[in-house]
């Protein structure tokens, strides 16, 4: 099974109601527009009907995933360090240079051991060589790894974080930052100088080495394991990593092993990285699975250091599969179904894709109400010839994560809802795409009713909204 991150459903409504339940009708139509939702996807489906709420669901991966660039970690150093850090063709064949301020001594048994090179200053050249590495260990999920940055960054689809680590002590220094280097600070870089999302941790919980370019041979900043019995352990806290890139150095050893484990600890593929010795050299590797980190570990209790750092932490690259969200753009404000303070519960369907699995963990719904909800009640239910069937699970009664106002309508307040769900896991099917309906309900309003469920004309999913009025079945 493959998984999709995100899914943007739509409800629309094509059912005639006895009892007129739409705000439009209602309602004085005189759309004010405010902030307009910008969605990812136009739903490929063609509709029948005249109505449609809008949801957004976010979903975490199952098995296999499929890869999605919609949702960009933001990079907020991204223009000091793009056009600084890499140039792959200059990278890949070229000589570089760099200078050697400290040499390492005989018996020396960490880096800051070594001393002040009787060389100092001196300018070497030395060709960057291809990283080269052979497979140990393979997980139930694919690590695919890279020796070129470039393949690197072309196979990923999201958006790398990037660091290199250049507001630390300088070049040429070689520096103890302590036992763990991270955006909160440490005795190298000052608290959210570094980019959030990684830490840097010796295996054995002694420091972590800052050697500044030109140290020991370096041409860029690289981080490490200080003693070299440790092994560097790069960790991605608490959402893990899907895409890990970075410049490898050896000291006096041209292996190393390079293990790769999930969130919850398990070892997902391990690898031995073979470059030259005290030289960068790219490795890179994108992950099925998230990353909780990866231990990089130099032969004969060596040392081992990275730098020229780049991470992703969308699922990204390949898979294949279904789409990544089904969408369509909030029309105005223009309409709203309900009230959803008085027992209408409305739902829409869910389109899980053949060969993919879907794991629902948050919701994001616009509701037309003055004050806001206590909670919302979300429901999940199975399909039963395009209406609800057997519900899934139990109702959750979901406290909002957040709700901003986004504009107004018919003389409510229109309401962005973010609900954090706990998870629920909506199984595909081999080869044939599976539906499931998704539920809101709006019974504790802070001040009160009535409430409405945001609708739209324009088209989205296949099936029109469902409704059931106080528990009377779904039409």
């Amino acid at each position: 099974m493959k998984k999709i991150t995100m899914l943007i459903l739509l409800l629309v409504n094509a059912i005639v109601f006895s009892q007129t339940r739409d705000l439009k009708t209602n309602g004085i139509s005189n759309p004010i527009n405010y902030k307009q939702q910008q969605n990812f996807h136009q739903n490929p489906i063609s509709q029948k009907g005249n109505k449609a709420e809008k949801i957004s669901a976010k979903f975490s991966r199952a098995e296999a995933p499929i890869y999605s660039n919609q949702y960009l970690v933001k990079n907020k150093k991204a223009d000091q360090y793009t056009k600084i850090l890499f140039d792959p063709a200059s990278y890949k064949s070229s000589e570089n240079s760099t200078t050697v301020n400290y040499k390492m001594p005989v018996g020396a048994k960490s880096f800051d051991a070594f001393v002040p090179s009787v060389e100092s200053q001196k300018t070497f050249f030395f060709p960057k060589t291809p990283t080269s590495f052979t497979e140990n260990q393979r997980g139930p999920l694919a690590v695919v790894s890279y020796s070129d940055r470039t393949a690197f960054e072309a196979a990923y689809s999201g958006t790398f974080v990037i660091e290199n680590f250049a507001g630390g002590p300088g070049a040429g220094a070689i520096i103890p930052c302590g036992p763990v280097v991270s955006s909160s600070g440490d005795g190298c870089f000052p608290t959210g100088e570094l980019e959030d999302g990684f830490s840097i941790t010796a295996s054995s919980g002694l420091d972590v080495i800052y050697i500044g370019a030109g140290a020991i041979g370096n041409t860029s900043t690289l981080m490490g394991a200080n003693t070299f019995a440790d092994f560097t352990i790069i960790n991605f806290a608490p959402d893990g990593a899907y895409a890990v890139g970075h410049d490898l150095f050896f000291s006096n050893v041209t292996t190393a092993d390079y293990r790769v484990f999930d969130t919850g600890g398990a070892l997902l593929q391990s690898f031995t990285v073979t470059l030259p010795a005290n030289t960068e050299s790219f490795f890179g590797i994108i992950s099925d699975d998230a990353i909780g980190r990866v231990e990089i570990q130099a032969s004969a209790d060596a040392g081992e250091l990275f730098g020229n750092f780049e991470f992703g932490t969308t699922p990204s690259g390949g898979g294949g599969g279904g789409p990544c969200s089904q969408s369509v753009t909030s029309n105005a404000f223009e309409d709203g179904l309900g009230d959803t303070t008085a027992g209408v519960e409305v739902a829409d369907d869910i389109r899980v894709a053949a060969d993919t699995d879907f794991t629902v963990e948050q919701l994001t719904v616009n509701i037309f109400n003055n004050g806001g909800f206590n909670n919302v009640v979300v429901g999940f239910y199975e399909n039963n010839g395009g209406l609800p069937g057997a519900q899934i699970g139990s109702f959750q009664t979901v406290v909002p994560t957040s709700s901003t106002v986004i504009g107004s309508n018919f003389g409510f307040d229109v309401n962005e809802i973010v609900l954090d769900l706990s998870p629920v896991m909506l199984p595909g099917a081999a080869g044939s795409e599976t539906v499931y309906w998704v539920s809101v309900e709006t019974p504790s309003p802070i001040v009160g009713g009535p409430a409405y469920a945001e609708t739209t004309t324009v088209p989205g999913s296949d099936f029109p909204v469902a409704v059931d009025v106080s528990n009377g079945g779904w039409a």
